[in-house]
C-alpha cells in the first residue's frame, strides 16, 4: 500500500509512470504470474544457490535441523542454516586443519559436533556447541597419507577412515587409537557406507573391489564396556622366534611389556570381491534394507551385488553415458546417480528372486561443471550438492516419491479457508435451523479427514501408518453421532 493517497494528476503524470515501471514487483505477484511447472516449485519451495568463497570437496547435512556443513580446500569448514529459504545464513566458521584441504566431513550422531579428515592425514573431532577441538589425530595414516573418507560407526566413538593407498582403519576415540587395520585394497578408498541394523561396513576402492567389514561388540555387558572405556588393558606381545618365550619373560620382569588397545567392539573382514583393473569404483550404497549393494563405476555402469555374495560376479547395469561420480541413497528402493557433468537422476532398484532390475524414475536436475560432494537433507526434501563452480545447490526430490508438495500445500491452504468459511456459515445456520446440525457435523468430518490425509501424505512411512490408524476412528465417531 502507498503511504499517501494520490491525486489523478499524480497518477497520470509521466514521472509516476516511470517510477511504477522501474519498481520491482512483490515476490508473491511474481510467483502467481509464473505457470505451474517444476521451475516454479523450485523457486517457491527450495533455497536459492549459495556462492562460496573457496573450492569445496566435502558436504554433509544435519539429521534434525535444516543445517549443512561444507569443508573447503583452505582447511576451514562452514555451517549454514537454510530454514529460511530467502535468507540462508552462515552459523559458524572453523579453521583447525592448518591450511590442509578437507577431504571429507560428517556430523556426529550426537548432533553436537563434526568429524573431518584432510590431505595431511589428520582427523579432527570438533565440538560445535562448546566451540573447541574434542580430539585431533595427526598422521592417522602413516607417512602423512591423505585420508579421503571418514565415517562414524557406533556410539559416537567408533569410526572408520580410508586413505589414498587403500588402507582402512577402525578407531576408538575413547582409547585415542586404532583398533583394527584392513589393507585388502590396492588403490584409494572411494566410499564408506555403514548399515546400523546389520553392523556392516561397506568399503569401495578404485581398484574395482568392494569389501564387507563386520562391526560387532565383543561382550554385551554394559559394566565391562564401562571398564574398558575408562582404562587401557595390558597384553603380552605375540611370540616371535624360538627364544620368544625367554624374551617375553625378560620383558615382563623388566616392566617393558607393550601396551595394546582394547575395545568392546571388534572389526572383522567378512567378505570382499575380486578386484578388476577394468573397473574403477567411485562410491558404494546399500539398498533394499541391506540385501543389495551397488557400486558406481567411471564407465557409467553400476555393479549390483547380493548381500553376503561379494565374491560372485556382479551384474553390471548401464545408467549414464558419462562416468558416475556419486551414488546417494534416497529411499529403500530409490537412489540418485550423479554423473561427471553434474546430471542428477533417480533410479529404482527392484529384486525378483535373485535378479535385480534398475529403472529410471525421474530426472532431478543439473549442477553445471560437476559435483564434488552431495547429501540428502534431514526430511528427504532436497538433495544438496556442492560443485566445481563453488556453488551449493538445492534440488527438490519430493516429486520422486510421488508427492507434488508444491501444489498440495496450496490445496491444503484452500481447504482451510473453505473450512473456516463453511464453519461460519454453518454456525449461523445452526442457530436458525437446528435440524441441520447432523449434516453439518458430517460435512466437517469429511473436511477434517481430507485435511488429515493431505498432511500425512507429506510425512514419513511411520506417520502414514498413524494416519491410517486414525482415519477409522473418525468414521466410527461419525456413525455414533448419526
Amino acid at each position: 500500500p502507498l503511504p499517501l493517497p494520490l491525486s489523478p494528476k499524480m497518477i497520470h503524470s509521466d514521472t509516476f509512470k516511470d517510477e511504477i515501471a522501474s519498481a520491482p514487483l512483490p515476490s508473491y505477484k511474481i510467483t502467481k504470474l509464473l505457470p505451474h511447472h517444476q521451475e516454479q516449485s523450485q523457486l517457491q519451495f527450495a533455497p536459492r544457490a549459495i556462492k562460496l568463497n573457496s573450492w569445496s570437496f566435502a558436504l554433509d547435512t544435519h539429521e534434525q535441523k535444516d543445517v549443512f556443513v561444507v569443508g573447503h580446500m583452505d582447511g576451514a569448514f562452514e555451517c549454514f542454516n537454510y530454514e529460511d529459504f530467502a535468507n540462508v545464513e552462515q552459523i559458524s566458521r572453523v579453521d583447525r586443519h592448518d591450511g590442509n584441504a578437507i577431504q571429507d566431513i560428517h556430523f556426529l550422531a550426537s548432533n553436537r559436533g563434526t568429524v573431518s579428515s584432510d590431505s595431511s592425514g589428520s582427523i579432527l573431532f570438533y565440538d560445535l556447541e562448546k566451540d573447541k577441538t574434542r580430539l585431533k589425530i595427526k598422521d592417522a595414516h602413516d607417512g602423512n597419507t591423505s585420508v579421503h573418507k571418514v565415517l562414524e560407526l557406533e556410539e559416537d566413538h567408533i569410526f572408520a577412515s580410508g586413505d589414498e593407498n587403500g588402507i582402512v582403519k577402525i578407531w576408538d576415540t575413547r582409547l585415542k587409537g586404532c583398533i583394527r587395520t584392513i589393507d585388502e585394497h590396492a588403490d584409494e578408498i572411494t566410499g564408506l557406507m555403514y548399515n546400523e541394523d546389520s553392523g556392516a561396513l561397506y568399503v569401495s576402492s578404485a581398484d574395482g573391489s568392494v569389501s564387507h567389514v563386520e562391526i560387532a561388540r565383543r561382550d554385551t555387558s554394559v559394566d565391562k564396556a564401562k571398564k574398558l572405556s575408562k582404562k587401557k588393558r595390558k597384553f603380552a606381545p605375540p611370540p616371535q622366534g624360538p627364544t620368544s618365550s625367554q624374551s617375553h619373560a625378560a620383558d615382563n620382569a623388566s616392566g617393558k611389556s607393550k601396551l595394546y588397545l582394547s575395545s568392546e567392539y571388534r572389526a572383522k573382514l567378512y567378505d570382499i570381491s575380486k578386484p578388476s583393473m577394468k573397473k574403477n569404483y567411485t562410491s558404494v550404497v546399500d539398498m533394499l534394507q541391506g540385501s543389495a549393494i551397488i557400486c558406481g563405476i567411471t564407465s557409467g555402469y553400476i555393479d549390483v551385488y547380493n548381500y553376503g555374495m561379494l565374491y560372485h560376479s556382479a551384474r553390471g547395469v548401464r545408467l549414464e553415458a558419462e562416468p558416475i561420480e556419486h551414488l546417494l541413497f534416497l529411499k529403500e528402493n530409490i537412489f540418485c546417480a550423479i554423473s561427471a557433468k553434474g546430471s542428477l537422476n533417480a533410479f529404482t532398484l527392484t529384486k525378483d528372486k535373485q535378479q535385480f532390475e534398475v529403472d529410471l524414475a525421474q530426472h532431478i536436475g543439473e549442477h553445471e561443471e560437476g559435483v564434488t560432494s552431495c547429501a540428502l537433507d534431514s526430511e528427504g526434501k532436497f538433495v544438496i550438492t556442492v560443485g566445481n563452480d563453488q556453488y551449493v545447490r538445492f534440488f527438490d526430490t519430493r516429486d520422486v516419491f510421488g508427492l507434488s508438495i508444491s501444489h498440495e500445500e496450496e490445496d491444503v491452504a484452500d481447504e482451510e479457508e473453505k473450512r473456516d468459511d463453511e464453519a461460519d456459515r454453518t454456525g449461523d445456520a445452526e442457530e436458525l435451523h437446528p435440524a441441520n446440525n447432523e449434516s453439518s457435523m458430517v460435512h466437517h468430518t469429511n473436511l477434517a479427514t481430507t485435511e488429515t490425509r493431505s498432511e500425512f501424505s507429506t510425512k514419513s512411512a511411520s506417520s502414514r501408518k498413524r494416519a491410517n490408524y486414525l482415519e477409522p476412528t473418525v468414521h466410527k465417531k461419525k456413525k455414533k453421532r448419526k
